[in-house]
Order: C-alpha cells, then structure tokens, then sequence
C-alpha cells in the first residue's frame, strides 16, 4: 500500500493514527525515540524529517493500482556462465519466496542478473522494487531496465521525484521506502553496504515495512560486511558468492605505494614528484584518470595543485552543483584527471579508466570502500583491465585487507 501523511481520497483508502501503542506506525520506532513537545504532543524524532508524526495525526494508506499486462524483456547479448548462475539463484529465490544475498565482485553485472528473475515476477502480476542508497544510480537504473523492459511503466522514486503511479518496476532510493506499506512482492537493495544504508537502523525497518508479508528480500553487494551477517542469520538468507567479473578477466590488483610529505607537499601546491610521473604517464597512455581523496578539503587542496600542470583536470564532491556536465565532459575525455571524494565510489563505469587513491592510509577509507574504488576499473568489455595506486605516507590494515581480498577472490574465480 501507500502511505501518506495527508488524505488522497482513494476509494481503498485507510485511516490508522500516526503513533499507536506507543509506535510509529511509519517508520516503526518505539518510545525511546520519541518525545513531548512544547504543545504536549507526542513526536517521532526517527523520521521528522520526512513530516511530522504525532500524536492526534492520521496516516493513510491505499492500494497502488497497476495495471496488468504481457511484458517482455529486450536483451541483445547473453548473459555470461556467472551471471547466468546469479540469475537462476534469483529465479529460485522468488519462485521459492526465500530471501537471498548476492556477493558478486564489482564488474560482475549483477542488475542484468535480476531481468530474467524480474520478468516471470511482472509477468506473474507481481509489485517490484530496486532499491539503491544514492540517487544518481536510482536515474542510470531506471533507464537501465526501462531500456530492456520497454512495454513496463517504470519510474524512479528520490527526493526530486515522487511519482509512482501505475508503475510496475519502482527505483527508489532507500529513504523513500518510508512511503509504503507492505507493498512489494520483490524489494531488492543494490549496495547494502554502502552509506547511508549500512548501519542505519531506521532504514532497515523502512525495508521491513514495504515487503509483503510473503514478499521476498533481495540484497546484493560487491562486499560482505560484518553487519550483514547478523541479517544473513535473522532471515536464514540463501548466499550466492561469485568471483568473476562479465567478461571473465581477473579484477586488477591495487598497488600500494608509499610517499612521504604527501600532506605537506600538496598543502604547498606542490604535486609530489612520483605521483606526477605516474599521471604523465597513464595520459599519455590515454588512460582516463579518477584521482580520490578522502575529504572535500583534500579535494580542493589537491585539485588547485593538479590544475596548475594538468589544465584538463576537473573536481566532484558532494558539494559540486553540476555533477553530470563534469561526468560527460569527463566520458568525453574533455577532463583527462578527475579529483573526487567517495561521491564517485559506485555506480559509475568508464572505458580506459586507472584509479589513484590519495592519502589511502586515511580513515575514513575502510576495506568495503578501498574495493569498491578498486572496482571502478576493468568494466568494460573493451577495456577489460587498469591500473589502480594507492598512495599512502603509512600502511594501513584497510589496505592489506582489500588487496588480500580482491587476491582471493581472483584465487576463487580461478586466476
């Protein structure tokens, strides 16, 4: 059903107080994150955010029509021996009503995995959704499947766009999970190691409430986080490891390089003399460059530096207004060297890409991150491979582990 907090005049529209027994019946939270306001009302402080629910305030919830039709899926390449094991696990899943996690590497082609899965489910009058933590990949996803399900309504949900009307195939970011009840017979989250997903409690009950009662979980990831297991084990999940990417080439194994005064220097506007080497030469091998730095202040600070020698050099943060025009000009190779925090981390894909991390020994880079920046590389048929550095003044744990990691699974796949 969906839910909102002001009425829509459905004809199966329901009524039900905001905050019952003391519970959100939105975001479920229980008493400890509410409290009383000036007026004596009784508030939620989980989910305020996205409207206020208090004490005296009506939800209301109705069903979401959506009209029944012969759909068909319009796929111009097979899918490759992995990908075709990925999408019989999903298939099973469904047909099955269990849930299941998927591990596949990055590369793999997991969202081509789901269209066999998603096709029998639409076909059987089912209610899908994928969802995803960031909003950027929610658009690429919905113009992903609706490319390939063309009779589907499909439509993407984000904070910019709220309209689902008759849609068949739902993308939506994890936050707009809050408006549905028990709505979907299949809900799969794409990243659910990824922020701001990973760890938030309150996001994992918005994925609880929007699944029908026999509806089935789908969770996939390039990474097993050690807090997945704890919901690995709560639903009795079925696992799907797989450890090659589409086009059966080995995931390219970072190096780590060691260089000292990298603060310093930079903060001098000075670009390291080794850093500067291995940039001149991945361009003049016309390479496409993704230079990551751990903070939005490194970004400046190093992009000023960079911009001095390579004029052909762009920045993104989360910050940047014009996110797109700089990843066009970028995928047009009018920006050779692209400086970016973890905005840049997932959901993009470029031919001819190597991938430096600055100051990869920082913090806030964790095993999870440093692979998934490893995985912006080699995903490309035509470019099946790259160079990827870590630059760092120290060894850090994080960086062994995700080298270690990504050697295993090249160990798995039979590299």
């Amino acid at each position: 059903m969906k839910e909102t907090l002001y009425p829509t005049h459905h004809k199966s529209e329901i009524q039900l107080e905001c905050l019952h027994n003391s519970i959100c019946e939105r975001c479920q939270s229980n008493k400890s994150k509410h409290y009383i306001d000036e007026y004596g009302r009784t508030v939620c402080l989980d989910c305020f955010q996205s409207g206020l629910c208090t004490t005296g305030e009506l939800l209301y919830r109705h069903e979401r029509i959506v009209f029944n039709l012969i759909h068909t899926l319009d796929l111009k390449y097979s899918l490759s021996e992995d990908q075709f094991i990925g999408s019989q696990f999903f298939m099973s899943c469904i047909i099955e009503k269990k849930y299941g996690f998927l591990e596949a590497v990055c590369g793999a082609g997991k969202t081509e995995m789901l269209y066999q899965g998603f096709l029998n489910g639409l076909n059987s009058g089912m209610k899908i959704c994928f969802a995803i933590p960031r909003k950027q990949i929610v658009i690429q996803i919905k113009n992903r499947l609706q490319s390939v399900f063309p009779k589907t309504i499909v439509k993407a949900i984000h904070g910019d766009s709220k309209d689902d009307d008759g849609a068949h195939i739902i993308v939506s970011t994890i936050q707009q999970l809050i408006h549905y009840y028990h709505e979907f017979d299949i809900l799969v989250i794409d990243e659910v190691d990824a922020f701001p997903l990973e760890g938030n409690v309150m996001y994992h009950r918005f994925i609880r409430k929007a699944i029908k009662e026999d509806g089935i979980l789908f969770l996939m990831s390039a990474t097993k986080i050690k807090s997945l297991n704890l919901y690995l084990e709560e639903y009795s999940m079925r696992v799907c490891s797989l450890y090659r990417k589409f086009h059966n080439v080995a995931q390219d194994l970072p190096i780590n390089k060691h260089v000292r005064g990298l603060y310093r220097k930079f903060y001098q506007g000075i670009i390291p003399k080794s850093v500067l080497t291995i940039l001149r030469e991945w361009i003049e091998n016309g390479s496409r460059i993704f230079v990551f730095v751990p903070t939005i202040k490194l970004a400046d600070v190093v992009f000023q530096a960079l911009h001095k020698v390579f004029p052909e050099s762009g920045k993104i943060t989360s910050l940047t207004e014009y996110k797109e025009q700089l990843i066009n000009q970028f995928d047009k190779n009018q920006i050779k060297i692209l400086v970016t925090t973890s905005v840049l981390e997932r959901g993009v894909t470029f031919s001819k890409l190597n991938v430096m991390v600055l100051y990869a020994d920082h913090r806030i880079y964790t095993e999870e991150m440093l692979i998934q920046i490893a995985g912006r590389v080699g995903r490309k048929k035509e470019s099946p491979s790259g160079e990827i550095l870590f630059i760092s003044e120290n060894i850090s744990e994080e960086i062994v582990r995700s080298i270690e990691s990504i050697n295993f699974k090249n160990r798995m796949a039979g590299f």
